[in-house]
């Protein structure tokens, strides 16, 4: 996965989740010109691509050739193929990524998305919760009331 560290690349292809959110709501047929859109994004891309996100680049602007004057299931198909390509690059969420399903048997996968951080546990007895972690106290606050001798 050579982009998928890689955060200037995946804000360059960003502009295309958009229109794939749009398909994902209102369908494939819906979706008009997304040839040029994948081609004016992906030549902007290439800007900020390493070595191994080159190619991928090559296959993303590869697979969506002819989506605007193909039937529902070769655009069905294409989407898929274009989204594979593009989870590779960057993390795909999951409402686009359902578009991708009705093609069984792809090679690739895709990317998840980031989960988020665990929230921090808090303890039984808020007294003994650390000064710096109580709202309103910042770093300064805690320096203050440590050399007072005051603590939680």
């Amino acid at each position: 996965m050579a982009g998928q560290g890689d955060p200037a690349l995946s804000l360059a292809l960003s502009p295309l989740l958009q229109p794939l959110r749009f398909a994902a709501r209102a369908g494939v047929s819906r979706l008009n010109g997304l040839e040029d859109l994948v081609a004016r994004v992906v030549e902007q891309a290439r800007a900020y691509a390493t070595e191994g996100s080159t190619a991928r680049l090559d296959r993303l602007a590869a697979s969506i050739r002819g989506f605007d004057s193909a039937d529902e299931a070769q655009r069905q198909k294409a989407l898929a193929a274009l989204i594979l390509e593009l989870g590779a690059l960057l993390p795909i969420p999951l409402d686009i990524s359902a578009l991708a399903q009705p093609m069984s048997g792809a090679a690739g996968k895709l990317a998840s998305m980031p989960e988020q951080a665990a929230a921090p546990t808090r303890t039984a007895d808020p007294l003994a919760t650390p000064v710096i972690q109580l709202r309103g106290v910042g770093p300064a606050i805690a320096e203050k009331l440590q050399a007072k001798g005051l603590r939680t």
